[in-house]
């Protein structure tokens, strides 16, 4: 077992590079119990490197048609998970700069990860309509400071669409219902539990509280009271593991 310096470095790893591959469950740590330093198998992140790199081809250091994985992450908001299944799946293809070892180095071209992004409209408000807005989808379940939910959205912990208004510029987040429902499925606020089981939100914190389960932050980013539904699961008991529609 590793800490997780120990596992970026048999990686060649960025700690962000890290903490999306768990985060997505690409990599799993071997226990989840808060405390432990060293929760990591070297030989899981080592697996796949190696994985990867047999399926990579080298790629000159100038060609700016390519970007690392972390950085089309944060580009698109596409999920390494779904980065990391398209490269598997032979849909797109994934290099190595050459000179460069380890995860850090694989790296993929823009216009590939730009066709995982899902059909959109990208400007105008009537087309908008049929979506609903982040922050207002945020308030819906008990989520108070837009911000934080935006900057969940934007790091691609869940779903949505990014939309330029045609007239301003000014883009802003949407979710449609299918991304709402991928929300449900893999998190819970205070608010959308007490739906689900039937109970009041300060009984809700207070069992919270006493269990210790604390908040998704993944690499210590704050991004309010989401908590990842399989944390919550001595809540939710062995019959809803999972979500009813709120």
């Amino acid at each position: 077992m590793a800490g997780p310096i120990e596992m970026q470095n048999a990686m060649g790893a960025t700690k962000k590079e890290l903490v999306a591959l768990a985060s997505d469950g690409v990599l799993v740590p071997r226990t989840q119990l808060s405390g432990i330093k060293s929760p990591w198998r070297i030989s899981d992140g080592v697996a796949l490197v190696d994985e990867i790199e047999s399926l990579a081809r080298t790629v000159s250091e100038n060609d700016r048609h390519w970007e690392t994985i972390q950085m089309a992450r944060r580009r698109t908001g596409v999920a390494v998970g779904t980065i990391i299944a398209a490269i598997r799946g032979g849909d797109i293809c994934v290099g190595q700069r050459d000179g460069h070892a380890g995860y850090r180095g694989f790296v993929v071209l823009r216009a590939e990860i730009d066709r995982l992004l899902p059909a959109q409209p990208v400007k105008g408000a009537k087309e908008a309509e049929e979506l609903t807005p982040a922050a207002a989808f945020a308030r819906t379940i008990g989520l108070r400071e837009r911000g934080k939910f935006r900057s969940f959205l934007a790091e691609g912990h869940t779903r949505g669409v990014r939309i330029v208004h045609a007239r301003t510029g000014v883009q802003s987040h949407y979710m449609s219902d299918a991304d709402k429902a991928a929300f449900h499925a893999r998190f819970l606020t205070v608010t959308s539990l007490a739906v689900e089981v039937g109970q009041h939100r300060n009984a809700l914190r207070a069992i919270i509280r006493a269990a210790g389960i604390t908040p998704f932050a993944p690499g210590g980013q704050d991004f309010g009271a989401i908590y990842l539904r399989a944390d919550l699961r001595p809540i939710l008991g062995p019959d809803r593991t999972k979500p009813n529609k709120p």
